[in-house]
């Protein structure tokens, strides 16, 4: 969780963008609850830390009769298989949790050392039809 909320602060490093980080568990009821709690701050975007939470919040987005992406887009983290299903189709970070995977276990399997032990991978932004363009 700190990796994708310090991912998302230097994401939005303008000083334009304000980041409001709000604390729910990492489930679809989180995002429900997080949206709640974010919904009268005037925001015009929610990201959801897992495409869970983004699905819960669009479920509460879609309560209120607010538009996404129209009056707000809404992102997650993951790319799970449903995410191109659900309506808006969600806009999302894919993660390549297996090559993540397979990079731990080989770290866990060197010898111990006092060499460094990270390994950068990439992510990739999937645009779907739950985010658009920033409001004016």
């Amino acid at each position: 969780m700190a990796d994708r909320i310090a991912g998302l602060r230097e994401g939005t490093s303008d000083p334009g963008v304000e980041l409001t980080v709000v604390s729910k568990a990492f489930t679809r009821e989180g995002g429900i609850a997080g949206a709640r709690e974010l919904l009268d701050r005037g925001l015009t975007a929610i990201v959801g830390l897992n495409d869970a939470m983004a699905i819960g919040i669009l479920s509460e987005l879609r309560q209120h009769g607010i538009r996404v992406p129209e009056e707000m887009s809404v992102v997650g983290f993951d790319d799970i298989a449903v995410a191109p299903d659900v309506a808006p189709a969600l806009t999302t970070a894919r993660i390549p949790m297996l090559e993540m995977g397979q990079h731990a276990v080989s770290l866990i399997l060197r010898p111990a050392s006092d060499e460094a032990r990270t390994i950068t991978t990439a992510h990739e932004l999937i645009i779907r039809q739950s985010s658009g363009p920033p409001l004016a």
